[in-house]
């Protein structure tokens, strides 16, 4: 029985037998949610290529040289692929998924564009304790993930009400993730006092077009909704330089993949 397993082992095809199987399963266990069994098949397919390069070191030994290139080759071109499986998806997901919205904006000349501070807490604006202001205002603050954004809102004597934005492109005019902006950046405000009243608001609200890594300019405008039903109006309005949420990441996707 031993005799006859060693004799099956020195087979030319026997190596590449057991790879292509090893492979099969590979693939069959990639399709199902089960992370032990997954990586068995890793481990099983990973030592079947290493046997395609022991198998070419015997037949390099015994001189069969035809049977050792064309394992070789097929360990070789097996490990590239495998490693390909683990990085390029990545890289090609990563470039794929990115939003291309903004490729082709320029940022326009002759007009003031604003820096969104950072803001590394929603609810903490501790450089806007110092600042002081005369009249309405508000500052735009982006967290640590791109196209996330909050703000600080300071007023003066008003009535009671709530303020949101509208948020848009400014060589196209495009409304910028119009109905989200304005329901998730809304705040109720009110100032009965003759001073000015610093606002904080504790949501955040997200810029969906675009992606992190192309900037463009865009048109903030501060709106007054009076909670007695009186018209809407605009308080003021800021131009920044601003970027669009981050769709999809190479280590979000690999960490998918991965669960």
């Amino acid at each position: 029985m031993a005799q006859n397993l060693r004799s099956l082992a020195l087979k030319w095809w026997f190596p590449i037998l057991v790879w292509f199987i090893a492979g099969i399963l590979l693939l069959f266990a990639s399709g199902f949610n089960n992370r032990p069994v997954t990586w068995v098949c890793y481990i099983v397919f990973s030592m079947s290529e290493l046997g395609l390069f022991v198998a070419a070191g015997l037949f390099v030994y015994k001189r069969k040289w035809v049977r050792a290139i064309l394992s070789f080759l097929l360990g070789t071109c097996s490990v590239l692929a495998f490693i390909g499986y683990w990085l390029l998806p990545d890289h090609v997901v990563a470039v794929s998924t990115r939003d291309h919205w903004a490729d082709s904006l320029r940022i326009p000349t002759g007009i003031s564009l604003e820096q969104p501070s950072t803001s590394l807490f929603q609810d903490t604006r501790t450089d806007t304790i110092t600042l002081i202001k005369k009249s309405t205002d508000f500052q735009l603050y982006t967290t640590l993930q791109s196209g996330v954004y909050t703000y600080v809102f300071w007023t003066n004597k008003t009535d009671s009400g709530t303020v949101y934005f509208k948020a848009y492109e400014i060589t196209q005019k495009y409304a910028l993730s119009a109905a989200h902006v304005a329901s998730a950046s809304a705040m109720v405000v009110y100032n009965s006092t003759d001073s000015i009243k610093r606002i904080i608001p504790t949501a955040v609200f997200v810029i969906h077009e675009g992606g992190g890594k192309k900037p463009y300019a865009a048109r903030f405008e501060l709106w007054f909704k009076p909670a007695d039903g009186a018209p809407e109006r605009k308080l003021l309005e800021k131009n920044y330089l601003i970027t669009g949420f981050e769709k999809v990441s190479a280590d979000d996707y690999y960490r998918k993949r991965s669960t």
